[in-house]
C-alpha cells in the first residue's frame, strides 16, 4: 500500500466538492474534520496528491449513484400515479433519500446499477410511509416485463435492501486492529509526515544540487 487511506479518502471527497461544483477552500473544508490537526501540513499533503488521484482515475470523477434515477422515479409517480397527493410523494421521496444516504456505507454500489438501487429506495420508503404504490409498479414498472424478469428483479430488490437495512456491524477492538494494521502496511516513504520521506527528499534536492554544479561547471 502505496498511500494511507485516511489521506486518499479525504482527498476523494473534496475532489467530490469540485465534482458538484461547491466551492471551497482546503483549509475550510478540514476544518470541518474531527480531530484534525495541523491543518496546514494536511492540506499541503493532500492538495500535494490531488492530481496523482485524478491521473489514477483516468480523469474519470463522476460517479453516477442512485439520487437521479430516484428523483425521476418521484417525478414520473407524481405525474402517472400521485398527481393529487403531492404530499405523499414528498413523503416517499425524504424517506427514500434516507435509504440511498445510507446505501453510501454499504457495497450496494459495486454489486448494483443505480437504477435498481433507485427502485429499491422507492419500494421501502413506500412501505415505512404507508403509500400505497403497488399499482403504479405493477403497471409502469413490471408492466412490460415477463414473470423471469420480474422474479429476477423482485429477488434483486430484495438483495439491496437487506444490504442496506442490515449493514455490517464492527466492533471497536475489530477497528482498532485494523487502524494497527494499516499503520504498518502503508509505504511511509510517500508519507510527508514520516521522517523517512523528510530523507528522501532531502537526497533527492542533494542530487540535483550535485546535476546542477556539475552543471555549471561544464558551461
Amino acid at each position: 500500500m502505496d498511500y494511507h487511506p485516511k489521506d486518499i479518502y479525504l482527498i476523494c471527497v473534496y475532489l467530490t466538492c469540485k465534482t458538484e461544483e461547491l466551492r471551497i477552500p482546503i483549509t475550510d473544508f478540514l476544518s470541518n474534520i474531527k480531530n484534525s490537526s495541523n491543518l496546514d501540513q494536511t492540506a499541503d499533503i493532500l492538495l500535494s496528491y490531488e492530481l496523482l488521484l485524478i491521473e489514477k482515475l483516468n480523469f474519470q470523477l463522476v460517479i453516477h449513484t442512485a439520487y437521479r434515477p430516484f428523483e425521476g422515479l418521484i417525478i414520473d409517480l407524481k405525474t402517472h400515479y400521485l398527481r393529487d397527493n403531492v404530499n405523499d410523494a414528498d413523503r416517499l421521496r425524504l424517506t427514500g433519500y434516507e435509504f440511498l444516504d445510507k446505501t453510501l456505507l454499504t457495497d450496494v454500489y459495486f454489486l448494483f446499477p443505480p437504477s435498481q438501487i433507485a427502485l429499491t429506495a422507492l419500494l421501502f420508503a413506500s412501505i415505512k410511509t404507508v403509500v400505497d404504490i403497488d399499482e403504479y409498479v405493477l403497471k409502469y414498472i413490471y408492466g412490460s416485463l415477463e414473470s423471469v424478469q420480474m422474479l429476477k428483479i423482485k429477488e434483486t430488490i430484495r438483495l439491496i435492501a437487506n444490504l442496506v437495512t442490515a449493514p455490517a456491524k464492527f466492533k471497536k477492538s475489530e477497528v482498532k486492529q485494523i487502524v494497527e494494521k494499516l499503520d504498518k502496511c502503508y509505504n511511509v516513504d510517500n508519507d510527508p509526515r514520516s521522517d523517512e520521506y523528510k530523507k528522501k527528499r532531502v537526497e533527492q534536492f542533494q542530487t540535483l544540487t550535485d546535476y546542477e554544479a556539475r552543471h555549471l561547471v561544464n558551461i
